[in-house]
């Protein structure tokens, strides 16, 4: 009773005694600076993205682990050079060149991106994670909780 309400990814990892409401959809993209000579790609796989110069989030970190999957499913691994809990300082090395690094399209929408960087997306494989609104469950929910399920069910 301790957190009444959180945002996560729906089907990386298991999720277990919580209500779930699905309200964004992420892909994954390659991000790379606007002079990298990949800049212009209209797409990379992902087994190619592994040979580029990556700066990567920490492997403790969930959206990580969704970046490894993709990696394995590829039959591939990263050797990403440097790494981050942190997305500002995978920003500044893409935005300075020489560096590539990986997230999802939600880094875009947000507008903190430096207008330096360009995002490629990823294929074979295609890789989305659902986002939602999680909930415990238990009943009753605060009020406050419950107004949070109903606003998140109205933009799905």
């Amino acid at each position: 009773f301790e957190i009444d309400a959180g945002i996560t990814y729906l089907d990386n990892e298991p999720l277990r005694g919580v209500r779930a409401i699905p309200v964004a959809q992420e892909r994954y993209v390659l991000y790379a600076h606007q002079d990298d000579a990949i800049a212009t790609r209209s797409s990379l796989t992902w087994r190619e993205a592994a040979d580029l110069p990556l700066c990567l989030l920490t492997a403790n970190m969930q959206n990580r682990r969704i970046i490894d999957a993709a990696f394995t499913t590829a039959g591939t691994a990263p050797s990403p050079r440097v790494e981050s809990d942190d997305i500002v300082p995978l920003w500044e090395h893409v935005a300075h060149g020489r560096w590539c690094t990986i997230g999802p399209t939600s880094w875009i929408d947000g507008g903190a991106l430096p207008d330096s960087i360009v995002a490629i997306p990823l294929t074979d494989p295609t890789v989305e994670q659902r986002i939602g609104v999680v909930v415990p469950d238990r009943d009753p929910l605060p009020t406050l909780t419950r107004a949070l399920l109903d606003a998140a069910r109205t933009t799905t």
